[in-house]
Protein backbone atom coordinates (compact mmCIF):
# COMPACT_ATOMS: atom_id res chain seq x y z
CA UNK A 1 0.00 0.00 0.00
CA UNK A 2 1.16 3.51 -0.62
CA UNK A 3 2.56 5.13 2.13
CA UNK A 4 1.47 8.89 2.60
CA UNK A 5 2.76 11.56 4.29
CA UNK A 6 1.32 13.38 7.11
CA UNK A 7 0.87 16.69 5.21
CA UNK A 8 -0.84 14.54 2.18
CA UNK A 9 -3.25 12.95 5.05
CA UNK A 10 -4.44 16.80 6.07
CA UNK A 11 -5.02 17.83 2.79
CA UNK A 12 -7.02 14.87 1.28
CA UNK A 13 -8.84 15.07 4.92
CA UNK A 14 -9.75 18.27 4.02
CA UNK A 15 -11.06 17.85 0.39
CA UNK A 16 -12.59 15.11 1.62
CA UNK A 17 -14.99 17.83 4.31
CA UNK A 18 -15.47 20.32 1.73
CA UNK A 19 -16.63 17.79 -0.46
CA UNK A 20 -18.97 15.98 2.07
CA UNK A 21 -20.52 19.40 2.95
CA UNK A 22 -21.23 20.36 -0.52
CA UNK A 23 -22.95 17.12 -1.15
CA UNK A 24 -24.37 17.62 1.86
CA UNK A 25 -23.41 14.24 3.20
CA UNK A 26 -22.64 15.92 6.97
CA UNK A 27 -23.38 19.11 8.44
CA UNK A 28 -21.63 22.59 7.89
CA UNK A 29 -20.27 23.84 11.35
CA UNK A 30 -20.12 27.41 10.49
CA UNK A 31 -24.01 26.82 9.56
CA UNK A 32 -26.24 26.94 12.31
CA UNK A 33 -28.93 24.11 12.03
CA UNK A 34 -31.63 22.44 14.30
CA UNK A 35 -31.11 19.53 16.50
CA UNK A 36 -33.99 17.88 14.07
CA UNK A 37 -32.35 18.96 11.20
CA UNK A 38 -29.12 17.41 11.55
CA UNK A 39 -27.44 14.86 8.89
CA UNK A 40 -27.11 11.32 10.09
CA UNK A 41 -23.66 10.89 8.49
CA UNK A 42 -23.12 7.42 6.42
CA UNK A 43 -20.07 5.40 7.10
CA UNK A 44 -17.66 4.89 3.93
CA UNK A 45 -14.59 2.98 5.58
CA UNK A 46 -14.14 -0.41 4.38
CA UNK A 47 -11.32 -1.44 6.46
CA UNK A 48 -11.05 -2.18 9.89
CA UNK A 49 -9.48 0.85 10.82
CA UNK A 50 -9.93 4.06 8.82
CA UNK A 51 -6.80 4.98 7.00
CA UNK A 52 -6.23 8.80 8.61
CA UNK A 53 -6.06 6.73 12.14
CA UNK A 54 -3.75 4.29 10.64
CA UNK A 55 -1.00 6.15 9.78
CA UNK A 56 -1.45 8.81 12.87
CA UNK A 57 -1.23 6.14 15.45
CA UNK A 58 1.47 4.66 13.82
CA UNK A 59 3.13 8.18 13.61
CA UNK A 60 2.42 8.08 17.21
CA UNK A 61 3.60 4.66 18.04
CA UNK A 62 0.02 3.99 19.32
CA UNK A 63 -0.58 0.65 17.68
CA UNK A 64 -1.00 -2.89 19.44
CA UNK A 65 1.24 -5.43 18.69
CA UNK A 66 -1.41 -6.88 16.21
CA UNK A 67 -1.29 -4.22 14.52
CA UNK A 68 2.19 -4.11 13.32
CA UNK A 69 4.09 -6.07 10.84
CA UNK A 70 6.05 -8.61 12.71
CA UNK A 71 9.18 -7.22 13.81
CA UNK A 72 8.75 -3.77 12.69
CA UNK A 73 6.58 -0.79 13.99
CA UNK A 74 4.81 -0.57 10.54
CA UNK A 75 1.34 -0.61 10.69
CA UNK A 76 -0.65 -3.83 9.34
CA UNK A 77 -3.38 -2.12 7.27
CA UNK A 78 -5.33 -5.27 7.28
CA UNK A 79 -4.97 -6.20 10.33
CA UNK A 80 -5.44 -2.92 12.40
CA UNK A 81 -8.58 -2.28 14.32
CA UNK A 82 -10.35 1.12 14.69
CA UNK A 83 -9.69 2.02 18.61
CA UNK A 84 -12.08 4.05 20.64
CA UNK A 85 -11.90 7.45 20.84
CA UNK A 86 -14.44 9.70 22.18
CA UNK A 87 -16.03 10.91 19.43
CA UNK A 88 -14.66 14.52 17.86
CA UNK A 89 -17.96 16.08 17.07
CA UNK A 90 -17.42 18.00 13.58
CA UNK A 91 -13.75 16.62 13.18
CA UNK A 92 -15.71 13.02 12.31
CA UNK A 93 -15.52 12.57 8.53
CA UNK A 94 -17.58 9.49 7.00
CA UNK A 95 -14.06 8.28 6.01
CA UNK A 96 -13.96 8.10 9.73
CA UNK A 97 -16.89 5.60 10.33
CA UNK A 98 -17.55 2.03 9.02
CA UNK A 99 -20.65 0.97 7.74
CA UNK A 100 -22.72 -1.73 9.71
CA UNK A 101 -21.41 -4.91 7.41
CA UNK A 102 -17.87 -3.60 7.87
CA UNK A 103 -19.07 -3.75 11.75
CA UNK A 104 -19.92 -6.53 11.59
CA UNK A 105 -16.72 -8.20 9.91
CA UNK A 106 -14.75 -6.69 12.39
CA UNK A 107 -16.27 -8.66 15.24
CA UNK A 108 -16.00 -11.96 13.39
CA UNK A 109 -12.15 -11.21 13.15
CA UNK A 110 -12.10 -9.96 16.87
CA UNK A 111 -14.38 -13.21 18.31
CA UNK A 112 -13.33 -15.65 15.90
CA UNK A 113 -9.80 -15.33 14.38
CA UNK A 114 -7.81 -13.40 17.12
CA UNK A 115 -9.11 -14.27 20.46
CA UNK A 116 -9.13 -18.21 19.12
CA UNK A 117 -5.58 -17.60 18.14
CA UNK A 118 -4.39 -15.83 21.10
CA UNK A 119 -6.58 -16.38 23.63
CA UNK A 120 -9.15 -14.63 25.88
CA UNK A 121 -7.18 -13.63 28.48
CA UNK A 122 -4.14 -12.24 26.31
CA UNK A 123 -6.55 -10.96 23.96
CA UNK A 124 -9.78 -9.26 26.39
CA UNK A 125 -8.00 -5.78 26.80
CA UNK A 126 -7.61 -4.95 23.39
CA UNK A 127 -10.83 -6.61 22.04
CA UNK A 128 -13.41 -4.84 25.05
CA UNK A 129 -11.89 -1.71 23.41
CA UNK A 130 -12.15 -2.39 20.01
CA UNK A 131 -15.42 -3.87 20.49
CA UNK A 132 -16.79 -0.10 22.28
CA UNK A 133 -15.45 1.76 19.66
CA UNK A 134 -17.72 -0.83 16.81
CA UNK A 135 -20.58 0.48 18.87
CA UNK A 136 -19.50 3.81 19.12
CA UNK A 137 -19.93 3.72 15.38
CA UNK A 138 -23.02 2.43 15.23
CA UNK A 139 -24.21 5.29 17.82
CA UNK A 140 -22.51 8.15 15.35
CA UNK A 141 -24.74 6.82 12.53
CA UNK A 142 -27.60 6.39 13.97
CA UNK A 143 -28.17 2.49 13.30
CA UNK A 144 -30.52 0.66 15.37
CA UNK A 145 -31.83 -2.21 12.80
CA UNK A 146 -31.12 -6.06 13.21
CA UNK A 147 -27.10 -5.26 11.79
CA UNK A 148 -26.87 -2.91 15.41
CA UNK A 149 -28.66 -5.62 17.79
CA UNK A 150 -27.28 -8.76 16.77
CA UNK A 151 -23.57 -7.07 16.92
CA UNK A 152 -24.53 -5.33 20.46
CA UNK A 153 -25.79 -8.79 21.48
CA UNK A 154 -21.91 -10.50 20.50
CA UNK A 155 -20.76 -7.62 22.62
CA UNK A 156 -23.21 -8.13 25.56
CA UNK A 157 -22.01 -12.31 25.85
CA UNK A 158 -18.53 -10.81 25.93
CA UNK A 159 -18.89 -8.67 28.84
CA UNK A 160 -20.54 -11.07 30.72
CA UNK A 161 -17.90 -13.83 29.96
CA UNK A 162 -15.53 -11.23 31.14
CA UNK A 163 -16.88 -11.00 34.25
CA UNK A 164 -16.64 -14.21 34.96
CA UNK A 165 -12.98 -15.51 32.65
CA UNK A 166 -11.35 -12.90 34.17
CA UNK A 167 -12.41 -12.40 38.06
CA UNK A 168 -9.33 -12.80 39.02
CA UNK A 169 -7.08 -10.84 37.29
CA UNK A 170 -5.59 -8.19 38.99
CA UNK A 171 -5.77 -5.83 35.93
CA UNK A 172 -9.41 -6.47 35.89
CA UNK A 173 -12.03 -3.95 36.97
CA UNK A 174 -15.44 -5.55 37.76
CA UNK A 175 -16.96 -2.02 38.10
CA UNK A 176 -15.99 -1.34 34.80
CA UNK A 177 -16.85 -4.68 33.05
CA UNK A 178 -20.37 -4.27 34.52
CA UNK A 179 -20.49 -0.81 33.56
CA UNK A 180 -19.73 -1.75 29.68
CA UNK A 181 -22.10 -4.67 30.33
CA UNK A 182 -24.74 -2.19 31.49
CA UNK A 183 -23.99 0.27 28.52
CA UNK A 184 -24.20 -2.15 26.00
CA UNK A 185 -27.70 -3.43 27.22
CA UNK A 186 -29.38 -0.10 27.27
CA UNK A 187 -28.63 0.34 23.80
CA UNK A 188 -30.08 -2.70 23.25
CA UNK A 189 -33.19 -1.37 24.81
CA UNK A 190 -33.34 1.61 23.14
CA UNK A 191 -33.16 -0.17 19.61
CA UNK A 192 -35.45 -2.59 20.36
CA UNK A 193 -37.99 0.44 20.89
CA UNK A 194 -37.09 2.06 17.93
CA UNK A 195 -37.28 -1.01 16.05
CA UNK A 196 -40.99 -1.55 17.68
CA UNK A 197 -43.36 -2.71 14.70
CA UNK A 198 -40.94 -2.82 11.80
CA UNK A 199 -38.40 -6.13 13.48
CA UNK A 200 -38.62 -8.17 15.78
CA UNK A 201 -35.18 -9.42 17.31
CA UNK A 202 -35.40 -12.72 18.59
CA UNK A 203 -33.05 -12.34 21.51
CA UNK A 204 -34.59 -9.59 23.05
CA UNK A 205 -35.94 -12.02 25.76
CA UNK A 206 -32.48 -12.90 26.52
CA UNK A 207 -31.16 -9.72 26.60
CA UNK A 208 -33.67 -8.01 28.96
CA UNK A 209 -33.43 -11.22 31.43
CA UNK A 210 -29.38 -9.95 31.71
CA UNK A 211 -30.57 -6.69 31.65
CA UNK A 212 -32.95 -7.59 34.88
CA UNK A 213 -30.52 -9.59 37.02
CA UNK A 214 -27.15 -7.35 36.49
CA UNK A 215 -29.62 -4.55 37.12
CA UNK A 216 -31.05 -6.66 40.84
CA UNK A 217 -29.85 -3.60 42.67
CA UNK A 218 -32.44 -1.25 41.04
CA UNK A 219 -35.21 -1.43 43.57
CA UNK A 220 -37.48 1.10 41.32
CA UNK A 221 -39.57 -0.95 38.63
CA UNK A 222 -39.95 1.54 35.49
CA UNK A 223 -42.02 1.54 32.62
CA UNK A 224 -41.02 0.04 29.67
CA UNK A 225 -42.05 -0.87 25.83
CA UNK A 226 -41.78 -4.66 26.42
CA UNK A 227 -44.35 -6.94 24.62
CA UNK A 228 -46.48 -9.14 25.55
CA UNK A 229 -45.11 -11.84 24.37
CA UNK A 230 -41.90 -11.40 26.81
CA UNK A 231 -43.90 -9.98 30.00
CA UNK A 232 -45.69 -13.50 29.59
CA UNK A 233 -43.19 -15.85 29.08
CA UNK A 234 -42.06 -17.83 31.40
CA UNK A 235 -38.23 -17.04 31.67
CA UNK A 236 -39.17 -13.73 32.40
CA UNK A 237 -41.88 -14.01 34.21
CA UNK A 238 -39.23 -16.36 36.67
CA UNK A 239 -36.55 -13.70 36.57
CA UNK A 240 -38.51 -11.36 37.75
CA UNK A 241 -39.68 -13.24 40.78
CA UNK A 242 -36.33 -13.92 41.23
CA UNK A 243 -35.05 -10.39 41.15
CA UNK A 244 -37.81 -9.63 43.92
CA UNK A 245 -37.53 -12.28 46.13
CA UNK A 246 -33.57 -11.58 46.26
CA UNK A 247 -34.08 -7.88 46.83
CA UNK A 248 -37.02 -8.66 49.60
CA UNK A 249 -34.24 -10.88 51.09
CA UNK A 250 -31.42 -8.36 51.13
CA UNK A 251 -33.42 -5.06 52.06
CA UNK A 252 -31.45 -2.16 52.59
CA UNK A 253 -30.05 -2.44 49.65
CA UNK A 254 -27.03 -0.24 48.66
CA UNK A 255 -24.30 -0.11 46.17
CA UNK A 256 -21.81 -1.94 48.35
CA UNK A 257 -24.41 -4.37 50.36
CA UNK A 258 -24.94 -8.27 50.50
CA UNK A 259 -26.67 -9.61 48.33
CA UNK A 260 -28.65 -12.84 49.71
CA UNK A 261 -30.36 -15.79 48.02
CA UNK A 262 -32.09 -18.50 49.97
CA UNK A 263 -33.61 -21.56 49.05
CA UNK A 264 -36.98 -20.47 47.57
CA UNK A 265 -35.15 -17.85 45.73
CA UNK A 266 -32.99 -20.94 43.97
CA UNK A 267 -36.65 -22.70 43.72
CA UNK A 268 -37.74 -19.85 41.39
CA UNK A 269 -34.40 -20.07 39.62
CA UNK A 270 -34.61 -23.31 39.22
CA UNK A 271 -37.94 -23.24 37.61
CA UNK A 272 -36.40 -20.65 35.05
CA UNK A 273 -33.59 -22.70 34.23
CA UNK A 274 -36.11 -25.67 33.78
CA UNK A 275 -37.68 -23.74 31.15
CA UNK A 276 -34.18 -22.78 29.08
CA UNK A 277 -32.96 -26.40 29.84
CA UNK A 278 -36.44 -27.27 28.20
CA UNK A 279 -35.81 -24.34 25.13
CA UNK A 280 -31.88 -25.95 24.80
CA UNK A 281 -30.72 -22.51 25.09
CA UNK A 282 -27.00 -24.07 27.10
CA UNK A 283 -25.77 -20.33 26.23
CA UNK A 284 -28.06 -18.63 28.18
CA UNK A 285 -28.05 -20.84 31.28
CA UNK A 286 -23.97 -20.83 31.42
CA UNK A 287 -24.13 -17.01 30.86
CA UNK A 288 -27.24 -16.36 33.72
CA UNK A 289 -25.16 -19.18 35.88
CA UNK A 290 -21.47 -16.28 35.08
CA UNK A 291 -24.13 -13.21 36.25
CA UNK A 292 -25.07 -14.88 39.68
CA UNK A 293 -21.30 -15.91 40.25
CA UNK A 294 -20.80 -12.51 40.00
CA UNK A 295 -24.02 -11.17 42.31
CA UNK A 296 -23.33 -13.67 44.77
CA UNK A 297 -20.01 -14.42 44.92
CA UNK A 298 -17.78 -16.82 43.07
CA UNK A 299 -17.82 -19.71 45.42
CA UNK A 300 -21.66 -20.01 44.92
CA UNK A 301 -21.50 -21.43 41.48
CA UNK A 302 -18.83 -24.67 41.79
CA UNK A 303 -17.63 -26.16 38.25
CA UNK A 304 -19.67 -23.59 36.23
CA UNK A 305 -17.61 -24.92 33.26
CA UNK A 306 -19.41 -28.18 33.66
CA UNK A 307 -22.78 -26.01 32.49
CA UNK A 308 -21.04 -24.95 29.36
CA UNK A 309 -19.95 -28.37 28.22
CA UNK A 310 -18.43 -28.35 24.80
CA UNK A 311 -19.15 -24.95 23.67
CA UNK A 312 -16.33 -22.60 22.57
CA UNK A 313 -16.25 -19.21 23.62
CA UNK A 314 -16.99 -17.90 19.95
CA UNK A 315 -20.11 -20.35 20.06
CA UNK A 316 -21.29 -18.69 23.36
CA UNK A 317 -20.51 -15.05 21.73
CA UNK A 318 -22.55 -15.70 19.29
CA UNK A 319 -25.60 -17.26 21.19
CA UNK A 320 -25.09 -20.90 19.18
CA UNK A 321 -26.64 -23.73 21.68
CA UNK A 322 -25.12 -27.34 21.67
CA UNK A 323 -26.29 -30.02 23.94
CA UNK A 324 -23.63 -30.66 26.74
CA UNK A 325 -23.17 -33.96 28.71
CA UNK A 326 -21.95 -33.20 32.20
CA UNK A 327 -22.70 -33.44 35.80
CA UNK A 328 -22.95 -31.38 38.52
CA UNK A 329 -23.10 -31.82 42.06
CA UNK A 330 -25.75 -28.82 44.15
CA UNK A 331 -25.80 -28.42 47.95
CA UNK A 332 -29.47 -27.46 48.83
CA UNK A 333 -29.46 -25.08 51.54
CA UNK A 334 -32.09 -25.05 54.59
CA UNK A 335 -34.86 -23.02 53.79
CA UNK A 336 -35.16 -21.20 56.68
CA UNK A 337 -31.64 -19.57 56.18
CA UNK A 338 -30.55 -17.58 53.99
CA UNK A 339 -27.48 -18.27 51.70
CA UNK A 340 -25.54 -15.00 52.22
CA UNK A 341 -23.40 -13.09 49.68
CA UNK A 342 -19.00 -12.50 48.80
CA UNK A 343 -18.47 -11.44 52.66
CA UNK A 344 -20.55 -14.60 53.94
CA UNK A 345 -19.61 -17.50 55.70
CA UNK A 346 -18.98 -20.71 53.96
CA UNK A 347 -19.27 -24.32 53.74
CA UNK A 348 -17.34 -26.27 50.80
CA UNK A 349 -18.31 -29.82 51.70
CA UNK A 350 -18.56 -31.97 48.57
CA UNK A 351 -20.38 -35.24 48.46
CA UNK A 352 -19.52 -38.08 45.23
CA UNK A 353 -23.07 -40.23 44.17
CA UNK A 354 -23.55 -42.44 41.51
CA UNK A 355 -26.63 -41.80 38.72
CA UNK A 356 -28.38 -44.04 36.56
CA UNK A 357 -27.59 -44.09 33.16
CA UNK A 358 -30.69 -42.61 30.97
CA UNK A 359 -31.62 -43.60 27.55
CA UNK A 360 -32.78 -41.45 24.46
CA UNK A 361 -35.58 -38.60 24.88
CA UNK A 362 -37.25 -36.31 22.49
CA UNK A 363 -34.95 -33.73 23.43
CA UNK A 364 -31.47 -33.55 23.83
CA UNK A 365 -32.26 -31.31 26.95
CA UNK A 366 -34.81 -33.54 28.49
CA UNK A 367 -35.16 -33.67 32.31
CA UNK A 368 -32.44 -35.69 33.90
CA UNK A 369 -33.03 -38.27 36.44
CA UNK A 370 -31.41 -39.03 40.23
CA UNK A 371 -31.15 -40.71 42.88
CA UNK A 372 -28.85 -41.08 46.20
CA UNK A 373 -27.73 -44.58 44.97
CA UNK A 374 -28.01 -46.91 42.15
CA UNK A 375 -31.62 -49.04 42.37
CA UNK A 376 -30.66 -52.67 42.71
CA UNK A 377 -31.61 -53.85 39.46
CA UNK A 378 -29.76 -50.26 37.44
CA UNK A 379 -26.94 -51.22 35.06
CA UNK A 380 -23.35 -50.32 35.20
CA UNK A 381 -23.58 -46.82 36.72
CA UNK A 382 -22.17 -43.58 34.99
CA UNK A 383 -19.15 -42.60 35.64
CA UNK A 384 -19.04 -39.48 37.64
CA UNK A 385 -17.90 -36.28 36.54
CA UNK A 386 -16.30 -35.58 39.85
CA UNK A 387 -14.64 -38.86 40.42
CA UNK A 388 -11.39 -37.18 41.78
CA UNK A 389 -13.16 -36.15 44.80
CA UNK A 390 -13.20 -37.99 47.74
CA UNK A 391 -16.86 -38.70 49.61
CA UNK A 392 -17.46 -36.96 52.39
CA UNK A 393 -20.16 -37.61 55.22
CA UNK A 394 -22.45 -35.50 56.21
CA UNK A 395 -21.26 -33.27 59.01
CA UNK A 396 -24.21 -32.43 60.87
CA UNK A 397 -25.65 -36.14 61.04
CA UNK A 398 -28.07 -38.40 59.08
CA UNK A 399 -31.17 -36.81 59.68
CA UNK A 400 -32.94 -34.80 57.39
CA UNK A 401 -33.61 -31.18 57.94
CA UNK A 402 -36.74 -31.17 55.02
CA UNK A 403 -37.93 -34.05 57.10
CA UNK A 404 -41.18 -36.34 54.96
CA UNK A 405 -42.35 -34.21 52.47
CA UNK A 406 -40.36 -31.06 50.58
CA UNK A 407 -38.76 -28.02 51.28
CA UNK A 408 -40.51 -26.58 48.43
CA UNK A 409 -44.09 -27.79 49.11
CA UNK A 410 -43.98 -30.94 46.90
CA UNK A 411 -44.67 -34.18 49.07
CA UNK A 412 -42.08 -37.37 48.85
CA UNK A 413 -42.62 -40.52 46.70
CA UNK A 414 -41.34 -43.77 48.32
CA UNK A 415 -41.76 -45.44 45.46
CA UNK A 416 -39.01 -43.25 43.44
CA UNK A 417 -36.12 -45.21 45.05
CA UNK A 418 -35.39 -49.08 46.27
CA UNK A 419 -36.43 -51.19 48.92
CA UNK A 420 -33.19 -51.15 49.37
CA UNK A 421 -33.51 -47.21 50.22
CA UNK A 422 -36.86 -47.37 51.98
CA UNK A 423 -35.65 -45.33 54.65
CA UNK A 424 -33.66 -42.91 52.69
CA UNK A 425 -34.86 -39.32 53.48
CA UNK A 426 -37.24 -38.31 50.69
CA UNK A 427 -36.00 -35.52 47.55
CA UNK A 428 -36.66 -32.11 48.52
CA UNK A 429 -37.71 -32.07 44.58
CA UNK A 430 -39.65 -34.88 44.96
CA UNK A 431 -42.93 -33.74 43.84
CA UNK A 432 -41.08 -34.02 40.47
CA UNK A 433 -41.10 -38.25 40.74
CA UNK A 434 -43.57 -38.43 38.03
CA UNK A 435 -42.90 -35.99 35.82
CA UNK A 436 -46.86 -34.46 36.31
CA UNK A 437 -45.62 -31.71 38.04
CA UNK A 438 -46.19 -28.54 36.35
CA UNK A 439 -44.93 -24.86 37.10
CA UNK A 440 -47.31 -21.83 36.99
CA UNK A 441 -47.09 -20.19 33.38
CA UNK A 442 -45.90 -23.09 31.61
CA UNK A 443 -46.79 -26.24 30.58
CA UNK A 444 -45.61 -30.23 31.86
CA UNK A 445 -41.25 -29.03 31.24
CA UNK A 446 -40.31 -32.00 33.10
CA UNK A 447 -42.81 -34.85 32.16
CA UNK A 448 -40.15 -38.25 31.92
CA UNK A 449 -41.35 -42.21 31.99
CA UNK A 450 -42.85 -42.92 35.94
CA UNK A 451 -40.16 -45.99 36.21
CA UNK A 452 -36.91 -43.06 35.94
CA UNK A 453 -35.92 -41.76 38.80
CA UNK A 454 -35.70 -38.56 40.67
CA UNK A 455 -35.45 -36.28 38.18
CA UNK A 456 -34.01 -33.01 39.34
CA UNK A 457 -35.31 -29.47 38.16
CA UNK A 458 -32.29 -27.41 36.56
CA UNK A 459 -31.17 -25.38 39.68
CA UNK A 460 -29.40 -28.45 40.28
CA UNK A 461 -26.46 -27.50 37.48
CA UNK A 462 -25.98 -24.74 40.43
CA UNK A 463 -24.29 -25.68 44.11
CA UNK A 464 -24.46 -23.20 46.90
CA UNK A 465 -21.48 -23.45 49.09
CA UNK A 466 -22.34 -20.60 51.42
CA UNK A 467 -23.92 -22.48 54.09
CA UNK A 468 -24.54 -20.49 57.32
CA UNK A 469 -23.63 -22.29 60.56
CA UNK A 470 -24.91 -24.10 62.29
CA UNK A 471 -27.40 -24.85 59.73
CA UNK A 472 -28.25 -28.31 58.60
CA UNK A 473 -28.21 -28.76 55.22
CA UNK A 474 -28.83 -32.01 52.15
CA UNK A 475 -26.48 -32.88 49.47
CA UNK A 476 -28.07 -33.67 46.30
CA UNK A 477 -26.62 -34.48 43.40
CA UNK A 478 -28.35 -33.79 39.35
CA UNK A 479 -27.11 -35.48 36.43
CA UNK A 480 -27.01 -32.82 32.75
CA UNK A 481 -28.79 -34.04 29.79
CA UNK A 482 -26.43 -36.77 28.40
CA UNK A 483 -26.26 -36.62 24.65
CA UNK A 484 -28.28 -38.57 21.99
CA UNK A 485 -26.95 -41.91 21.00
CA UNK A 486 -26.82 -42.72 17.38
Amino acid sequence: MERLTSLQLVKAREAERKTAIAEGKMDDPAVPRRLDEAITMVGTCMDMCPRFERYRRERENNLDKWEVIPGTKRVAHKRAVKIYERAAGDKTLPSDLRPPPVLKKTLNYLFHALLVKEGFTQTYDFIRDRSRAVRSDFTMQHEHGPLAIECHDRCARFHILALHLERDNPRFSVALEEQQLMNTLQSLKEFYEDQRGAYEAPTELEMRVYHRLIHIRDQKERREDVPEWITSHPVFQYTTQFRLHVQAKSAPITKTSRLVVDASGMEIFGKLAAVLREQGDTVMIYLVACILERLFGKDTIDDIETIRGDLTIPDIIDGISRPSAVRAVVSVPNPSQPVPGPSGNTSKNIEQVNATKIGPTASPFAAAATSFAAPANATQPVKSAFGNLASKPNPFGSSSVFGTTSAFGAAGSANATSQSHANTTKSAFAGFANGNATFPGTTNLMAVPSALPLPIPHHSILRLRHLPRPSRHQHLSCLLPQPLRP
